[in-house]
């Protein structure tokens, strides 16, 4: 089994949700690419599409709640360990197609000035069989 790290450009519309009218920073997004949610995950396998909601990663911020099977789950945790990531929050599922493992981290919370709800992904990964 090998886990990849999939180019989030490539399978996911929108990688951040931020309604939050302000920038620091010139080089982050515009408010208009910021409030493209739903976002749609293609599948790198079968090019299966999921809509994931607001809701989705409202449901999973700050919690490490797995949908996977532990042995699916621990080949992800002990991969995040060799890279010396620190999980925030994870949402993942099985493609409801060709049943791929998939993990999307992100991070999420109050944003700025206004304290709505934003998202931003950091890394998609799969479990290749």
């Amino acid at each position: 089994m090998k886990i990849l790290e999939l180019d989030i450009s490539s399978c996911l519309s929108s990688s951040e949700y931020d309604p939050s009218p302000h920038r620091l920073d010139p080089n982050e997004l515009p408010v208009s690419e910021r409030r493209n949610f739903p976002t749609i995950y293609q599948c790198d396998t079968c090019k299966y599409k999921v809509s994931l909601s607001l809701k989705d990663f409202s449901n999973h911020t700050e919690i490490i709640r797995t949908n996977l099977d532990s042995e699916d789950f621990d080949n992800f945790h002990n991969y995040l360990k060799t890279i010396d990531y620190k999980i925030h929050s994870l949402l993942d599922f099985y493609c409801p197609s060709c049943k791929q493992a998939t993990m999307v981290l992100f991070i999420a919370g109050p944003s700025g000035y206004w304290g709505e709800y934003f998202v931003k992904i950091q890394k998609v990964l799969t479990l290749k069989r």
